[in-house]
């Protein structure tokens, strides 16, 4: 199958607004984040996540210092700070409440059908008494009952468990929170978003 290739260099026109053709294209577009960046900034011999890190500092106090209201850098710094606060997990946390939402499949999975509710009250038992208190924090007894159910319904292992230990620690509706915000931004820019 041979698949097609743009020159490089050469750019498909776009329809979106401010693309150069219409009103909006005399308007001054701000420059992308991270144009600005001094050479000194990225450094050959430092580790990718160190330049990383630079490049994303400069950016950050780019958007700061423009001082611009510009929705998309909005929803970009947020989605920056959502992934931050994801990896605040600690690892030991993250391993131990997904070994028990493992286990926790492994077992209902195992159980024949149908289920009764005191075998699906047991699991969801072991599981929440199991977990750290850290994770505790941010379920109750009944929502645990509820993703042991799901457990049930769910074919695939590592999704079970991928899904399941997201919920738990809280990951689910930050990640939610954030496609709506990105989803608002997008509706909000697009002037006609279908044609």
């Amino acid at each position: 199958m041979t698949s097609k290739r743009k020159s490089p260099g050469r750019r498909t026109p776009s329809t979106t607004p401010g693309d150069g053709a219409g009103p909006r294209s005399r308007r001054r577009r701000t420059p992308p984040l991270g144009t600005n960046l001094q050479p000194q900034t990225v450094k050959s011999d430092e580790p990718a996540w160190v330049n990383r890190a630079r490049l994303l500092i400069v950016s950050l106090a780019e958007a700061i210092e423009s001082g611009a209201r510009d929705p998309a850098v909005m929803a970009r710094v947020e989605m920056a700070f959502a992934a931050w606060e994801l990896a605040r997990a600690k690892p030991a946390t993250v391993a131990r409440v997904a070994h028990l939402v493992d286990r926790a499949y492994e077992a209902i999975r195992a159980t024949p059908r149908p289920l009764d509710d005191q075998a699906v009250h047991g699991c969801a038992h072991i599981l929440y008494t199991g977990l750290p208190m850290s994770a505790r924090e941010n379920v109750n007894f009944p929502k645990i009952v509820s993703l042991v159910q799901a457990l049930q319904r769910e074919t695939e292992p590592w999704t079970a468990v991928v899904k399941t230990t997201a919920e738990i620690l809280g990951w689910s509706g930050v990640a939610l929170t954030h496609a709506g915000h990105a989803i608002r931004v997008a509706m909000a820019t697009q002037v006609d978003p279908i044609k």
